[in-house]
């Protein structure tokens, strides 16, 4: 059972790096950009938590806080793991280029568990695996310690399927949305007050550069689905033709992420409305 399951991980990952090594240059761009915009996004929550967030627990009223942030540490969650695969798949990509460039100097072909031994996470796993095996006694050829190991090891192999994986929890983004202008309004009251709790927090903003306000942070999950959409039309647009099931994840990504938008949009446009 767990060498079946592994072994049908082991040729997904085949059907990857077949697919891969023919692939144009400017796919690797396109992964890079939505990774390094991932990372930054992650970062720029994490700062506000540190500047508004943590200091608030002090200073503002648990209502307050729930009004003025909302659902964004949820939000933050969520990319802090949609970041760590999208950086398993970018090291995937990274030690395949590592080995495309030795296997062309060799004149041998791509094989599966070579290709592996390139990713660091896999190499440790092995050796836990096989550490394992030995205190018990046992012995596996190399092909199904591969499989066993990828059993304990799945991970989305690319971009796409990081998506896949996490669309359905991007809803959360509807809430976020939904409570944006009580946020704003509350924020202005905070300016407007003369409550010290308020004089206090306001002591935070002020003197902060614009990238490190409080409003600069707000708004960016407002942006963030729809940027994804343009950066994943991008990468569609340089896949190889062939590659029929990255290409039918996206698609289906982008149908949804555009009934997201949407959405947002509405939901937008009701609040902003007169």
């Amino acid at each position: 059972m767990v060498e079946a399951s592994g072994s049908r991980v082991r040729n997904a990952l085949s059907s990857v790096v077949q697919s891969l090594s023919s692939e144009n240059p400017k796919v690797s761009i396109v992964e890079s950009e939505i990774l390094e915009t991932e990372l930054q996004y992650v970062d720029f929550l994490a700062k506000l938590k540190e500047l508004y967030i943590a200091p608030a627990k002090g200073l503002l009223t648990s209502e307050e806080r729930k009004i003025l942030f909302g659902n964004i540490e949820d939000i933050h969650q969520l990319h802090i793991h949609i970041s760590h695969d999208l950086k398993k798949s970018s090291d995937l990509g990274l030690a395949l280029e590592k080995h495309k460039r030795e296997a062309k100097d060799s004149k041998r072909g791509i094989n599966v568990e070579e290709y592996l031994d390139y990713y660091p996470c896999f190499r440790e796993a092995k050796k836990v695996v096989s550490v394992v095996l030995n205190i018990e006694g046992k012995r596996v050829d190399t092909k199904n310690l591969t499989n066993l190991v990828l059993t304990y090891f799945i991970c989305p192999v690319n971009i796409s399927e990081v998506f896949k994986k996490y669309l359905h929890i991007m809803r959360i983004y509807q809430q976020y949305v939904g409570n944006y202008e009580r946020s704003m309004n509350l924020l202005g009251r905070i300016f407007k007050s003369t409550k010290s709790a308020h004089k206090s927090f306001r002591k935070l903003i002020v003197p902060l550069p614009t990238q490190e306000r409080i409003e600069f942070f707000l708004v960016l999950p407002l942006s963030r689905l729809p940027r994804y959409t343009l950066l994943l039309k991008d990468l569609r647009k340089h896949l190889n033709p062939g590659d029929t099931d990255r290409i039918s994840d996206i698609d289906q990504t982008l149908k949804a992420l555009k009934v997201q938008c949407r959405g947002i949009q509405d939901t937008l446009r009701r609040n902003c409305a007169p």
